[in-house]
């Protein structure tokens, strides 16, 4: 089974995700092109800005979005035909989530 939100937390400009099913070596990504990005995080408005992946660790990973100094949420995979970007260490890919309830807009979308 790949890599499945578990749960997160707002840190600064930041969002730390944490997940299940990482594995024994943990996660890793792979970056990718900014206008492929694969998660989103929505600003105090509510507008969704691209995010990008500044940090992976054994079951964590940080997105942060350039745009953006206080983040209310992130969804991951929310997109039509997404790249994951996440894998376990068996390469499995990661699901999508979502850390919020608001309205089902596509992020990309705006």
């Amino acid at each position: 089974m790949g890599p499945v939100y578990e749960s997160h937390e707002i840190d600064g400009d930041k969002i730390v995700v944490t997940m299940s099913y990482s594995g024994p070596g943990g996660l890793s990504y792979e970056p990718v092109e900014p206008s492929l990005a694969t998660a989103a995080i929505a600003d105090a408005d509510g507008k969704w800005h691209a995010a990008e992946i500044v940090e992976c660790d054994d079951d964590t990973i940080t997105f942060r979005a350039k745009d953006v100094k206080s983040p209310t949420a992130l969804r991951y995979l929310w997109a039509n035909d997404p790249t994951p970007s996440i894998r376990n260490s068996a390469g499995l890919p990661a699901s999508p989530f979502r850390t919020d309830e608001l309205d089902d807009t596509t992020p990309f979308d705006q």
